[in-house]
Parts: structure tokens; sequence; C-alpha cells
């Protein structure tokens, strides 16, 4: 799957991002579903690429399909994550 994203204002300057997920595999334990998957992100400005992010995705969701968690490493090791809580 890849995705384009135009940037508002900057668009006018040609800013673009570009994102490309793929390899995603499901794994599940019976308690949650797993999902892995690698993310590249681009980013763009007068058609010239000036940003590169490359991530490891793993991502968690309940049997019924919402997400509760999401990590992002890169190569070097480095990552970061998103837990979602139940809005009551």
């Amino acid at each position: 799957m890849e995705i384009n994203f135009d940037s508002g204002l900057l668009d006018f300057f040609g800013s673009q991002t570009r994102i490309k997920i793929h390899g995603r595999t499901l794994q599940s334990n019976g308690a949650v579903n797993v999902i892995k998957s690698k993310v590249n992100v681009n980013a763009y400005a007068f058609g010239i690429r000036i940003k590169r992010y490359n991530y490891t995705v793993i991502e968690k969701l309940t049997l019924k399909g919402v997400l509760i968690f999401q990590k992002f490493t890169e190569k070097e090791g480095s990552y970061f994550t998103m837990e979602y809580k139940k809005q009551e």
C-alpha cells in the first residue's frame, strides 16, 4: 500500500509525503491479533527528497479489530510507541 499526502500551504512549494506499507503479516495468539510490517516514509520539497524514515512496525489489535498498540522501530534500534486507551 502506498499513500501520498499533499502538505497544505506547503504544497504550493511542491511539498509532499509518501508512505509505503509492505511486508504485512498477521498473527493471532487467541487474545490479540498482531500485525508486523515495514513502513517507509519519504518527505519531498520541490521534488527533492529531504527526509526518509524506515520503520519496522508491530501493531496489536483486539480480536474485534480495534487498534490498541503500535511500536515503530528504526534500523539502529531507536523506537517510539503509541498506546490507545478505550474512551468512556
